[in-house]
């Protein structure tokens, strides 16, 4: 049974070159009228070459209203802000998303892509639902490769896709904001936390508040090749940062030398390794992203909620309670978290507890 997301990585020329095949909502005729005007536009921003004290001035005057880009901005305004004259509203938007497309053009050749295209699939073919101006800039820089994040269907996207409002995205001090840093430096190596699976803005949420503290321990079970690790230690500049991981191999590359984080090199199953890692905390916030599996799900709460004080969280909890067997007689880990429902209200110790789909965050009294 599909997930509601999955990831792929696309060449960029494939992409572009077959742009109708992958058109989703709209018209050809539209998405001729988009890039007829909009690469045209990028191009002579990859060709003016400008200072940054100078991009502020670029378009300022009434000469930003004869851009074809423009014409194509105010063609696309609601009939109450062109009908039966253009509204002065109308304008600004127009206006405000030619710059807006500047500056989205600088900040990727500068620093590259920092959100992932979006794609959904209807009938076994994949559509583009967002990133067509990213998509033309990356053409127009000429980058090779660009990742996106998949949808089961544009049901899926429209719940599930990327909301940067619940984050206040790239606002400059967010987690989603140093999310989307390592995602256009490391690319697929970032941590699929952001780019795939969706989950930065949720911990913005939740445990976002707590960026600035000092004496902060953070604890991720599960380190894979590292990037969640990185993305810890960036987002909150005066922690200590634990990882637990019986793979040494895959994470040492971007790990090492790295101050601020120790890996634990162990079996979750090894009660004498796990009492190591017990005795380092308590741990401010516990996150499970390891196994997925319901037994050791289960394991891991019971062994580590004694020793987390703020914030407990739960990864992947549709593979680990609804695609893995599991032994007879072995809860889910959904089961167990339906049980502490009672304790929320019952007695002082879970001040509360949030589920999304996949993920589930306990807040600790």
């Amino acid at each position: 049974m599909m997930g509601h997301y999955s990831h792929k990585t696309f060449t960029v020329r494939e992409l572009s070159d077959n742009r109708e095949k992958y058109h989703g909502i709209g018209t050809i005729e539209k998405l001729n009228r988009f890039r007829g005007s909009f690469y045209p536009f990028i191009w002579s921003l990859a060709k003016n070459n400008c200072s940054i004290n100078a991009r502020g001035s670029l378009y300022r005057s009434d000469n930003i209203r004869e851009l074809p880009y423009y014409k194509y901005l105010e063609s696309r305004l609601s009939p109450c802000d062109r009908n039966p004259v253009l509204t002065e509203k109308g304008i600004k938007h127009a206006v405000s998303k030619v710059r807006d497309a500047v500056s989205l053009f600088y900040d990727i050749k500068e620093f590259g892509l920092k959100v992932p295209l979006e794609m959904y699939y209807s009938d076994d073919n994949l559509y583009l639902a967002r990133g067509g101006r990213r998509l033309a800039i990356l053409d127009v820089l000429r980058h090779e490769n660009v990742l996106a994040r998949t949808y089961r269907n544009r049901e899926a996207f429209l719940k599930y896709g990327f909301n940067t409002a619940w984050s206040n995205g790239f606002s400059g001090n967010t987690i989603f904001d140093v999310a989307g840093k390592q995602f256009a430096i490391l690319k697929e190596r970032a941590t699929d936390k952001y780019y795939s699976h969706n989950y930065i803005p949720l911990y913005d949420r939740h445990i976002g508040q707590f960026r600035k503290e000092k004496n902060f321990k953070i604890l991720e079970l599960g380190v894979h090749e590292g990037a969640s690790l990185l993305l810890w230690k960036d987002a909150f500049p005066h922690a200590e940062i634990f990882g637990l991981d019986k793979d040494a191999s895959k994470w040492k590359e971007l790990l090492s030398g790295q101050d601020r984080i120790k890996v634990f090199v162990g079996n979750q199953g090894d009660d004498s390794f796990m009492q190591t890692v017990i005795d380092n905390g308590p741990y401010d916030v516990i996150i499970d992203d390891a196994s997925h599996t319901p037994q050791m799900q289960r394991r891991m709460f019971d062994m580590l909620w004694p020793v987390v004080s703020r914030v407990y969280v739960v990864e992947d909890l549709r593979s680990g309670s609804y695609l893995r067997k599991r032994p007879k007689g072995v809860a889910r880990m959904t089961d167990v978290l339906k049980k502490l429902v009672d304790n929320v209200h019952r007695q002082a110790e879970i001040r509360s507890m949030t589920h999304y789909y996949n993920i589930c965050f306990l807040e600790k009294l």
